[in-house]
């Protein structure tokens, strides 16, 4: 503590780039508030809704988070009905012969 730190680097994994940035007193409060709410969110167990915006494609959790898929609720229910279709007894549900 009480070292300064006059500029760091936020490299991007997905394109293999480095960007230096300088880190003056208002970088330093929003990182600050960054790091609580992420503590916040790590305590609650919520992440917050996957913003599938114009940065996503570059993204290295791109197949992570699924933004095209998390980002739009009526395509998370479809998908999550298909994952889960309960047996009728001795036949499959959607079985119209039985």
């Amino acid at each position: 503590m009480g070292e300064d730190v006059p500029r760091g680097a936020v490299f991007y994994h997905g394109i293999h780039r480095r960007h230096e940035v300088m880190i003056d007193e208002p970088l330093r409060q929003a990182t600050l508030r960054a790091i609580e709410a992420v503590r916040e969110m790590l305590g609650s167990q919520r992440l917050p809704a996957a913003p599938n915006d114009a940065r996503c494609p570059s993204c290295s959790l791109l197949n992570a988070c699924l933004p095209s898929v998390i980002g739009e609720p009526a395509r998370v229910r479809g998908l999550q009905g298909a994952l889960f279709r309960p047996l009728v007894l001795g036949r499959e549900a959607g079985d119209a012969d039985a």
